[in-house]
């Protein structure tokens, strides 16, 4: 069964020096690739080293973020495709030079958003028509800090996005499709802020499993608008998969959340 991990981080640090961006900025990528291909992985989304440089990086910290995310992609072409790192904050010439920059080609397929600027934020307007120009989806972080606790506190500057904020932004933007990040960490409050929202598609990434998420995910949004991400090596495969090989039977359903959902999404003809 072919997989597809639409949320991973083969480069990733932050800025605080933790232990644990100290032990992710030291794995190997051909480690990384091995474990994925091993747990049967085919292909995997590189989401760049976003937080090098910490909150709301000027246009030449975004373009390095980039730069190394497309020398990971053309080093193993046939296993990364990357996502654009965009710093909504910035002025939207900026922003439209670097999206044009890098997803032209196909190894860049969609749009990264971190913590710079909250989703239901009016500043978010021009890059949501850059994608919409493009017809790319765009990638929101997005962690419930009112209802579900983060796993680490929320740095100075940091503005996070939960569920409720991505339907906002989902609403003020229609034709723009949308993959809300971490099920885990949005939680039901999440889901449901979403159910509504054609457009959005949430994927499966962010702590580890809970019980029945995956299966209340698929109930309230369909089987055609839940994608598989592991969050990889911040969280293990192992609990990634299972998120979905314990919620769904093999079949056509469980083809759809680990490749069809994402591919469909991202505009990718299915093999």
């Amino acid at each position: 069964m072919k997989i597809i991990d639409a949320h991973a981080h083969p480069r990733f640090s932050t800025p605080w020096e933790t232990e644990t961006a100290v032990r992710l900025g030291n794995w190997e990528l051909e480690e990384i690739i091995r474990q994925a291909s091993e747990a049967g992985i085919e292909r995997m989304i590189v989401l760049g080293n976003i937080l090098r440089f910490g909150v709301n990086p000027d246009a030449e910290k975004m373009r390095l973020i980039n730069e190394e995310t497309a020398a990971l992609v053309a080093r193993h072409p046939d296993f990364f495709v990357g996502y654009c790192y965009l710093n909504p904050l910035l002025p939207k010439e900026e922003i439209e030079e670097e999206a044009l920059t890098f997803l032209r080609d196909g190894s860049f397929v969609a749009i990264k958003l971190e913590v710079d600027c909250c989703a239901s934020d009016r500043r978010m307007g021009p890059l949501m028509e850059i994608a919409e120009m493009l017809d790319v989806p765009v990638l929101q972080h997005a962690w419930d800090t009112k209802d579900r606790p983060l796993i680490a506190s929320p740095k100075k500057g940091m503005e996070q996005t939960d569920g409720r904020d991505v339907a906002i932004l989902a609403r003020r933007h229609p034709r723009v499709r949308i993959q809300m990040a971490h099920l885990t960490g949005v939680g039901h409050v999440g889901v449901l802020a979403v159910r509504g929202c054609e457009n959005v598609w949430v994927d499966t990434s962010g702590a580890q499993p809970v019980a029945g998420m995956t299966e209340y995910a698929l109930k309230h949004l369909g089987e055609d608008r839940v994608i598989y991400g592991s969050d990889f090596p911040i969280r293990d495969l192992a609990g990634s998969l299972a998120k979905v090989h314990s919620a769904v039977p093999p079949g056509p359903l469980m083809e759809k959340v680990f490749a069809h959902n994402w591919e469909t999404m991202v505009g990718w003809d299915s093999d």
